[in-house]
């Protein structure tokens, strides 16, 4: 493809939607048959989408690696190690459990400027910092259409990955990947709920942080979200922060001595790049229409619930392959 992976437009954010939260999986068998019992829907091996003539990616880019699961509105990808040809050594030790999030931008030259003025450094696929803007011309191993970079987990806190894609490129990747957003310009209104869960679409991304200061520079200075609340409970001193990135509504939480989620930051994940990271992806929430029909299709299948209050529930991740979902029947914020 001819075209050039650098867009000339660049608006408030350069950040125009969630692309998906990245799991790493240790069975990706295990977690398709789980996604099908617990929250009713089907997942794609990446493989099989490979095949598919419209796939737009280099002929060379391995594309066996990742299981892709539509939860509503979400697209959750679980990548497994074992597969992946890029895996460092350092991702075996975080199986089962989220590594990062990623986001799409309309502008990676503007993206790489907000983060470098946030002091924060932008990584390749292959983890090797990006020294200047010429080196965003280079594109990522799935093609020259299509530019992946990372921010530093030091800097962030997070492994966050940004992806840019051409307009030539966006066509053949939106179609066999089912990622109709991206050809029809937004998610379409679903009518009525999703799945035995009763699944309405995503309601917020929690993460874990021991600087919220660092969290918001992140967030608002590099990524150009907007704050929507800060709080501290005033019983037990944790603090609270919402953002809307991309209207996608964005938690961090500071625990207090005495949370029982204080531990969690003693052990946080890697990103795909091969840093360990300061923060920890927490849970991917839910809006759903009945809490009380997704507590008891949850206990159903066996799942415990580590939060059980009245608008909102937590499952338990050991009984979900390591992974925490979150429930919800309030939009408040």
């Amino acid at each position: 493809m001819a075209s050039s992976i650098l867009s000339p437009t660049h608006a408030a954010s350069p950040v125009t939607m969630l692309f998906h939260p990245t799991f790493l999986t240790s069975d990706r068998e295990k977690l398709a048959e789980f996604f099908e019992r617990v929250f009713g829907v089907q997942s794609d091996r990446q493989g099989q989408l490979a095949g598919n003539p419209d796939y737009g990616a280099d002929d060379d880019y391995p594309s066996d690696y990742s299981l892709y699961t539509w939860i509503a509105d979400v697209w959750f990808d679980a990548i497994q190690p074992g597969r992946y040809p890029f895996a460092h050594p350092a991702l075996h030790k975080s199986l089962d459990r989220l590594s990062e999030i990623s986001w799409i931008v309309d502008d990676v030259v503007a993206v790489y400027r907000d983060c470098h003025n946030a002091g924060i450094r932008v990584l390749d696929q292959h983890g090797a910092e990006i020294a200047d803007e010429a080196q965003l011309r280079l594109g990522s191993a799935v093609s020259s259409d299509v530019n992946l970079i990372w921010l530093s987990t030091e800097d962030a806190g997070l492994s966050v990955e940004l992806t840019y894609m051409s307009p030539a490129f966006t066509p053949s990747f939106a179609v066999p990947f089912k990622f109709w957003p991206l050809v029809e310009g937004g998610f379409p209104k679903r009518v009525g709920s999703i799945g035995p869960l009763g699944i309405i679409r995503g309601a917020r991304h929690s993460f874990l942080t021991a600087d919220l200061d660092r969290a918001s520079n992140l967030m608002m200075t590099a990524l150009g979200a907007v704050e929507l609340s800060a709080t501290t409970d005033p019983m037990s001193g944790t603090r609270r922060m919402l953002f809307d990135l991309a209207g996608v509504v964005v938690e961090y939480v500071q625990p207090a001595a005495g949370d029982a989620r204080l531990g969690a930051l003693d052990d946080p994940a890697y990103g795909l790049t091969g840093e360990r990271q300061r923060d920890v992806y927490w849970s991917v929430s839910f809006l759903v229409e009945d809490l009380d029909k997704a507590r008891r299709h949850l206990a159903a299948n066996g799942i415990a619930l580590d939060v059980d209050e009245r608008e909102s529930i937590v499952t338990n991740a050991r009984d979900c392959l390591g992974m925490r979902w979150g429930f919800t029947t309030t939009e408040a914020v």
